[in-house]
């Protein structure tokens, strides 16, 4: 194990003084040993769960792939043993559950005392069960132009465009207002403001692991309060581009609640639910800088049946903006 870790350690300080990754620069493969215990919610195991241990490879080797997988037994737990060249991760699959992945271990970088490579390393995983997936509208708007001259303009989710008369939507669901501000030869301010129609609409930021746990990273249910009624981007610019809420390590969605009504107390009556997946991002146009062209670009699902529900089938999404009018219509009472 000495000669290992000695071997581990050369490579280490070897990437550090090239400043590259060459194949030839990666430390020794070295073997891993894991325990990871799967199990749902409630903390209840699933036994006959799939467990991968995914071993990557870099380099020449890259296309030596080869995961180590084992089934989880009835108390919850699978154990693997594979050999690592740099980095490792699980992921965990079952049928009637949406997959989910761990984080990734590296074998060598920023662990000193090497401790995801030495003894047993152990995994919690949870399954998030299928319950009732949702036939959603979906669309990434990618890039979009903004109107020229448009201060204020709706966009309807249930068509993906803008309201007449500068796209073909019919309803404002949201409701963006923007101002553009140039303050001296190459340095402006663009600030963006997203309002609604409706006094009981509203928007709700969420933050979530980027790129670990389950592929269902959603509330199975959109919430009953918490909803701001309006969220602001604002932007400087002193070069070509600009960004939305961005991190290494978290990603973000909003929920958002549309085209609701109130009762004669102000009670909500009903309405539609959906997911922004990732921010709202504003951008100046490549083709217009020098006119101050900006454009927009979001992901987003929407539900069609006026319930909470935000459990979206991917496979049983409907594109938005086919020209087709996708929603139910609304509950009578």
């Amino acid at each position: 194990m000495n000669n290992v870790l000695t071997g581990l350690l050369v490579a280490y300080i070897s990437l550090l003084s090239s400043g590259c990754a060459f194949a030839q620069d990666l430390p020794a493969s070295t073997s891993v040993e894991v325990l990871a215990y799967v199990h749902d919610p409630d903390g209840k195991p699933v036994s006959g769960a799939t467990v991968r241990l995914n071993l990557p490879r870099y380099g020449p080797t890259e296309a030596n792939y080869a995961p180590v997988e084992a089934t989880v037994d009835v108390k919850g737990l699978a154990k693997l043993r594979g050999t690592a060249q740099q980095d490792y991760s699980l992921s965990a699959r079952c049928s009637g559950y949406y997959t989910t992945e761990s984080e990734s271990r590296s074998v060598y970088l920023d662990q000193p005392t090497l401790e995801f490579v030495s003894g047993v390393q152990r995994f919690d995983l949870e399954l998030r069960p299928v319950k009732n997936p949702v036939h959603s509208i979906g669309k990434f708007v990618d890039g979009v132009p903004i109107p020229s001259g448009a201060e204020r303009i709706g966009f309807d989710l249930e068509m993906g465009d803008f309201v007449s008369p500068f796209g073909k939507g019919h309803v404002p669901d949201l409701v963006f207002a923007f101002e553009r501000r140039v303050l001296s030869e190459g340095n402006e301010s663009f600030k963006a403001t997203l309002t609604f129609s409706n006094p009981l609409d509203g928007i709700v930021l969420m933050r979530q692991p980027r790129n670990v746990g389950s592929e269902f990273k959603y509330p199975y249910s959109a919430p009953t309060q918490g909803y701001a009624a309006n969220r602001e981007w604002a932007i400087g610019h002193r070069g070509p581009s600009s960004y939305a809420l961005n991190a290494d390590d978290v990603q973000y969605f909003y929920i958002v609640r549309i085209r609701s009504r109130a009762d004669e107390k102000g009670n909500l009556k009903y309405a539609l639910y959906g997911v922004i997946d990732g921010d709202i991002g504003f951008d100046k146009a490549s083709n217009g800088s020098g006119r101050g062209g900006y454009v927009v670009g979001f992901n987003y699902f929407l539900n069609p049946d006026w319930t909470r529900n935000l459990e979206f089938g991917r496979h049983l999404e409907e594109l938005a903006g086919t020209g087709k009018l996708l929603v139910a219509p609304p509950p009578a009472n």
